[in-house]
């Protein structure tokens, strides 16, 4: 159920304090555009697909990323017409919500545009609240004997407080062992079908999806992709395998911090594809690693050419053939202005649903007797590029690897063939198939990756270890 219409206006202060209280965001350059279209996007993302209260995302996500700057915002979220505009000053930006897509910033040509893509109905699969998970709704139970609950509690505790700076505390968490629940927890007002914005997590969907592409042999992963835009210059070698694995050599920077960065085309952009494929080469396709969302973008885009070129060709078969199939019916991948799935990081997704695509991962691709991905495909998207990364950790394809080959291992607590989802601000999918394990973890965490949030996560999965039969 959508909120009835909410709205902040801004604090009142002397214009030139206000404009100096506008400061660069993750990724932008500073400007007003950038602080319209955040704000618009993603409280529209989180209220009205996510069903978070609009004080929360104010204070845990509008606040803390703009650095205080949205109080000069006018913020109003009308439920009735499914719209959010965020206003400062002269700029402004307004996203629509649409069933199935969530929330999209209206772009150059209008909001009657986006009002007018097709979007299917794919059906969602009706799921007994009297069978267990995966096949049911039914959650976790306390029958597995072997799990010290008792033990565990404590630690969950812990995690589940703000016992840090940045808001450390986790909003939900699920272990699945052997195939079953064993263990579940949740913050107030998030629950195991509250949609969850996953950033990242949906780089791990884009793999998965490419797999069902090549399955269906309308995807070669390894021939040139084929944009007509690359198509006189020496981009057009690029493959979907260098965009999955981050090896295809165009400029892009994600370095959050840094007034620079791409990584704010997420929200300010309204192809983000495009500004994305216009960047130049800097290495040759195949030789340097560099993490680029804009990568991923790419991939949607070739896709989205390979499936008819537009909205409802793409979100079809990707709702049938994986989404349906695993019953994730609360899972939403956002769409930019083009019409391209935002696959790169604006994904939404219950975390009963982040624990059916970890099961998937740990079954190789199998659900319900069913390969979906093409055998071996879990075994390409877990085998490291092999090209050193800046974190030190290694990556495969949508997932990053404990195997420690290229420094570090990602969590030390866990073995060497732990798989990892990350998604920014603490999105955590964990697959250990040596020992049958599935764990979902999400916050809401700004604390600083390396020496804050990875540490933390490593001490959560290294309780959960200690408190499975040994």
């Amino acid at each position: 159920m959508h909120q009835s219409l909410s709205s902040r206006s801004p604090k009142k202060a002397p214009l030139v304090l206000a404009w100096a209280a506008v400061v660069c965001l993750t990724g932008c350059k500073g400007d007003l555009e950038s602080l319209t279209r955040y704000t618009a996007s993603m409280l529209c993302s989180k209220t009205l697909v996510g069903e978070q209260s609009f004080e929360k995302i104010y204070n845990e996500d509008l606040t803390i990323i703009t650095e205080d700057a949205v109080d000069f915002a006018t913020l109003k979220v009308d439920a009735d017409k499914l719209t959010v505009r965020s206003s400062v000053f002269f700029e402004s930006a307004t996203a629509i919500y649409r069933d199935g897509v969530g929330c999209t910033l209206v772009g150059p040509d209008g909001e009657q545009a986006l009002r007018d893509q097709t979007i299917p109905n794919v059906p969602k699969q009706e799921l007994s609240n009297t069978t267990a998970w995966p096949d049911g709704s039914l959650g976790a139970s306390d029958s597995n004997k072997n799990f010290d609950y008792e033990g565990f509690a404590t630690s969950a505790d812990y995690h589940f407080s703000e016992h840090g700076d940045k808001q450390v505390k986790t909003s939900s968490l699920v272990i699945a062992y052997q195939g079953q629940l064993i263990y579940e927890k949740y913050a107030e007002g998030t629950t195991s079908t509250t949609p969850i914005f996953s950033f990242s997590l949906g780089k791990t969907i884009a793999a998965i999806f490419s797999g069902i592409l090549v399955k269906d042999e309308l995807l070669d992963i390894h021939a040139p992709t084929g944009l007509p835009e690359w198509a006189n210059d020496k981009r057009s070698s690029i493959t979907p395998h260098q965009l999955l694995t981050m090896s295809s050599g165009l400029q892009w920077n994600e370095i959050p911090d840094d007034p620079t960065s791409d990584a704010g085309a997420l929200f300010f952009k309204h192809d983000i594809a495009s500004y994305a494929s216009n960047k130049p080469l800097v290495a040759e396709p195949g030789t340097v690693y560099n993490y680029s969302t804009g990568n991923t973008m790419i991939l949607a885009k070739v896709i989205k050419n390979l499936l008819g070129g537009d909205l409802a060709g793409t979100y079809q078969p990707l709702h049938e053939s994986l989404f349906r199939k695993l019953s994730m019916n609360n899972t939403v991948v956002q769409t930019d202005a083009s019409g391209s799935l935002v696959l790169g990081g604006q994904v939404l997704m219950g975390t009963h649903d982040l624990a059916r695509l970890g099961q998937f991962l740990l079954q190789d691709g199998q659900w319900n007797g069913e390969q979906i991905v093409p055998a071996g495909w879990v075994d390409y998207m877990s085998t490291s590029v092999g090209l050193a990364t800046a974190r030190g950790f290694d990556y495969g394809s949508g997932l990053w690897l404990n195997s420690a080959k290229n420094g570090k291992a990602f969590f030390p607590s866990l073995p060497a063939d732990a798989l990892i989802g990350y998604g920014w601000r603490g999105q955590f999918i964990i697959v250990v198939p040596s020992m049958e394990l599935v764990v979902v973890r999400t916050g809401n965490s700004m604390v600083e990756e390396s020496s804050g949030l990875f540490p933390e996560i490593d001490r959560l999965v290294g309780d959960i270890v200690s408190a499975l039969p040994q």
